[in-house]
């Protein structure tokens, strides 16, 4: 193989890589919004817990649409911003329904804020 066609081969390979990179990167602009989901087990009651979850969602600047949605009887505290949507759900403390305490977050955006906040969110509920 001469030297040329060395340095063609090379050049070939560099620029499918590059392109595979354009691509991606170019795809990944267009995907949807991630979803972050925690969660922990507190020693709050339900009312309690949606109280603190209104309080937590507005600390973290994001207007709570209903104090207390219920959907199936499932008590959860639904807030959005520009960039975020998250829902803090305290049906777990229920009474006959899985008594365990536990609280969920759910925080949907895009790029690593909504990861950031999803943490912030659930360490705010102790």
């Amino acid at each position: 193989m001469s030297k040329f066609n060395q340095i063609s081969a090379k050049a070939l390979v560099m620029a499918t890589v590059a392109v595979g990179v354009q691509a991606v990167s170019t795809f990944g602009a267009f995907a949807g919004p991630a979803l972050f989901y925690r969660y922990s087990t507190i020693r709050l009651n339900q009312w309690e817990c949606m109280r603190k979850a209104a309080v937590s969602l507005r600390r973290e600047g994001l207007s709570v649409r209903e104090p207390e949605v219920r959907i199936n009887n499932t008590p959860f505290v639904f807030a959005d911003s520009e960039d975020y949507s998250a829902i803090i759900d305290c049906s777990q403390f229920a009474k006959r329904y899985r008594a365990n305490k536990r609280v969920t977050v759910m925080v949907s955006g895009y790029g690593r804020g909504a990861n950031t906040l999803s943490s912030s969110l659930i360490d705010n509920m102790y």
